[in-house]
């Protein structure tokens, strides 16, 4: 396939992800739609009800000094994923047991929030940024 160029920094920028007064955000359907399904094919309990909330904190990438997520009151939770241990797969025989060669890591909440900016170096030790993400619904599955 062909890949595009990213677009060039601060050229997509929406008006809530730099911060505008008075704009509000609006819940991604898509992104909702599919962290139920993500949940669903994890193996977690999808709530009839989630809550977003405000984390507050400081980043040069995040102009509105807070994050929108769903810590406390995630879409989902409990849930499983099973891995493969490919170590094992390949070993020659008579190398000893590392052990099974598979194994679980436990999902303890999936939540939507929203993406940062992103910080990138620039000349001479500047920090610059890049809210071209900044505001985009993310999923996020806490192990």
């Amino acid at each position: 396939g062909s890949f595009s160029s990213p677009p060039r920094p601060n050229s997509a920028v929406a008006m809530l992800d730099a911060s505008y007064p008075g704009s509000l955000p609006v819940l991604s359907r898509s992104a909702a739609m599919a962290a139920a399904v993500s949940s669903a094919a994890l193996g977690c309990r999808v709530h009839p009800v989630s809550r977003f909330e405000r984390k507050h904190y400081f980043y040069p990438d995040m102009p509105a000094g807070y994050q929108i997520t769903q810590q406390r009151w995630p879409i989902a939770t409990g849930g499983r994923v099973v891995c493969r241990d490919l170590y094992r797969r390949h070993r020659k025989a008579g190398e000893g047991d590392r052990g099974a060669s598979r194994f679980e890591v436990g999902v303890h909440r999936v939540q939507l929030e929203q993406d940062s900016g992103k910080t990138v170096a620039g000349p001479e030790g500047a920090s610059l940024v890049d809210l071209n993400r900044a505001g985009a619904a993310l999923i996020e599955i806490v192990m």
